[in-house]
């Protein structure tokens, strides 16, 4: 019943900590994603590693379905 308890208190305490800084996660991803495309487009690479990323998407995607 302890066990239970402090995994409960863990799980609400992390989930508030990452809901209470939602709009600042949004906001870093958003740049790095930004920063990174930006990067890619300028060293030619985009298309390659945007096909990357949505192998990458598509193989988690199929693991939930």
């Amino acid at each position: 019943m302890m066990l239970l308890t402090v995994t409960l208190l863990t799980i609400l305490f992390s989930t508030m900590l990452v809901l209470g800084s939602l709009r600042e996660i949004a906001s870093d991803t958003y740049n790095t994603i930004a920063a990174g495309t930006l990067r890619a487009q300028a060293e030619g690479v985009l298309v390659q590693r945007a096909a990357f990323a949505g192998l990458w998407l598509m193989i988690f995607v199929l693991c939930y379905i």
